[in-house]
């Protein structure tokens, strides 16, 4: 059985655009969970997988700059005011 739970949180992230620069977003974290019925006819208590979802989505996205493991743009082809001496 799936449960599909729509706008679960909001993530508001920054991230780092090739074209842009850097951007700040809002996302809207829908989820899809599966799993077999127990006996009581529940996949899950949804109370706490949501807690669980939110917590960690609080700790590690959630107002954090996102940045991918690898990323050719991530070093500056030139000087800049933050890299001069």
């Amino acid at each position: 059985m799936k449960l599909f739970v729509r706008d679960l949180t909001v993530i508001d992230s920054s991230y780092l655009c090739p074209q842009r620069g850097m951007v700040g977003e809002s996302w809207i974290l829908d989820v899809v969970m599966s799993g077999e019925l127990n006996e009581m006819s529940m996949v899950l208590d949804f109370s706490r997988v949501k807690k669980q979802i939110k917590q960690i989505v609080d700790e590690y996205i959630d107002h954090r700059l996102i940045v991918p493991n690898q990323i050719q743009q991530s070093a500056p082809n030139q000087p800049s005011l933050a890299t001069r001496p």
